[in-house]
């Protein structure tokens, strides 16, 4: 299965999506703060990360731009987490963003089992 980074800085949140995802089979990394989840990605080149929005030291904005900037990151698929309702509507969070997806939080876990293998299988 595929080695997945959760950025989340809500500890309750995380520990719910790693449950999820290990009980999956998948291999779980996790950072609670942006700064850590670029330095992690780098380091561990996971199959996907979960980024969340708004988190300490560094946005998940700049954390995905700062690993599209780097071609050892770049390549990473990125599902967007966050609990801003309405942001898609305002402008198109997968183009503008390079990203190949989004959920909006809260989340049934379905969604995100969903969600985690369409973007690994190539889907979206």
């Amino acid at each position: 299965m595929a080695k997945i980074l959760i950025a989340e800085d809500e500890t309750d949140i995380s520990f719910i999506v790693e449950t999820v995802l290990i009980k999956n089979g998948h291999t779980v990394i996790t950072a609670f703060d942006g700064e850590t989840a670029l330095a992690k990605a780098t380091a561990e080149k996971p199959d996907l990360i979960l980024l969340d929005i708004m988190m300490p030291k560094m946005d998940g904005f700049t954390v995905n731009s700062k690993l599209k900037e780097n071609p050892a990151t770049k390549d990473i698929k990125v599902v967007i987490m966050t609990a801003k309702g309405g942001m898609k509507g305002l402008f198109d969070l997968e183009k503008k963003y390079s990203v190949n997806g989004y959920m909006e939080k809260p989340f049934q876990v379905n969604m995100l089992i969903d969600k985690v293998k369409e973007v690994l299988e190539g889907k979206k």
